[in-house]
């Protein structure tokens, strides 16, 4: 599962800093009608807490993929107004990490929602604080956080674009579900499991050179998302058997030792490996 994400950020960057990734994860809010005085009185809660701060009542899931953008966990337990890092605290998942159920060089990337977790197996991004204060401190650490900011961002947006295909395949999903709360959730799991479903045939019929950037084609992607992290010198024109030549030559950043901020190494490992961000194309703060 590894070697996938692996393969992804080596056509993209020529190296993995994040070698360990197995999951890619974030929350989706599941519209739905509101639950019945019934259902409410069942669940001990009331309508309020259904209320999602994006408009109308809904549930949460919690859902990792891997690098297909294929579900691996998906949990539909959460009421509407459950924050992210409260549902995933509450998920089977952040047990199996916190009881070491899974090996110690495997990590998850995620998104800010999750920063409170902050450990060597729960990557999210900087933070607009941090970066003020990098800013004010040093140019240099400024593009460094930014810098694996985005590379960070290209990596967990495989979970985004997993929303985007499950969410596009199934019309029930287009409008608020109508059915009683336990149905809902039923429909919403049910139609991961055909989302997994579609993706796995569709690298059976691909065959052994399916790449989980193929979904979409990576020239799509590339341009569907403007990368501000890049290398130096960027190479062009690079052939499949280039992207392959350097995947086995390029030596990966790892972190010798769990003692250190594996965080701070990874940056530095991304700084090192020559991946840039241009200060230029900030939309955060605006540079004198």
């Amino acid at each position: 599962m590894t070697s996938q994400w692996s393969d992804v950020e080596f056509r993209k960057n020529g190296c993995d800093p994040f070698s360990g990734t197995i999951l890619a994860g974030d929350g989706y809010v599941a519209k739905c009608t509101a639950p019945s005085a019934a259902e409410l009185l069942v669940c001990k809660l009331e309508i309020g807490a259904f209320q999602n701060r994006k408009g109308g009542t809904a549930v949460i899931v919690q859902a990792f993929c891997d690098a297909f953008a294929r579900f691996k966990v998906f949990d539909v337990l959460w009421p509407g107004a459950t924050p992210d890092i409260s549902a995933y605290k509450q998920s089977s998942l952040y047990v199996w990490f916190l009881e070491g159920k899974i090996p110690a060089e495997f990590s998850m990337v995620l998104d800010e929602a999750y920063c409170s977790v902050g450990d060597d197996q729960h990557f999210s991004p900087y933070t607009r604080a941090q970066l003020i204060k990098a800013k004010a401190s040093s140019l240099k650490l400024y593009r460094m956080l930014k810098a694996f900011n985005n590379v960070l961002s290209s990596k967990r947006i495989t979970i985004e674009r997993a929303f985007g295909m499950y969410h596009r395949k199934f019309g029930i999903l287009w409008k608020p579900l109508e059915y009683s709360l336990s149905a809902n959730c039923l429909i919403l799991k049910v139609c991961a499991k055909l989302h997994n479903l579609s993706i796995t045939d569709w690298i059976s019929k691909k065959g052994q050179g399916a790449t989980p950037e193929g979904l979409l084609g990576m020239k799509d992607v590339q341009q569907s998302r403007r990368f501000e992290s890049r290398k130096e010198e960027p190479e062009t024109g690079r052939t499949d058997e280039d992207i392959a030549k350097a995947h086995k030559n390029t030596p990966v950043p790892t972190v010798a030792s769990r003692t250190c901020d594996k965080k701070t190494e990874i940056t530095k490992a991304i700084f090192n490996a020559g991946i840039r961000y241009s200060v230029r194309s900030d939309n955060d703060f605006t540079f004198s």
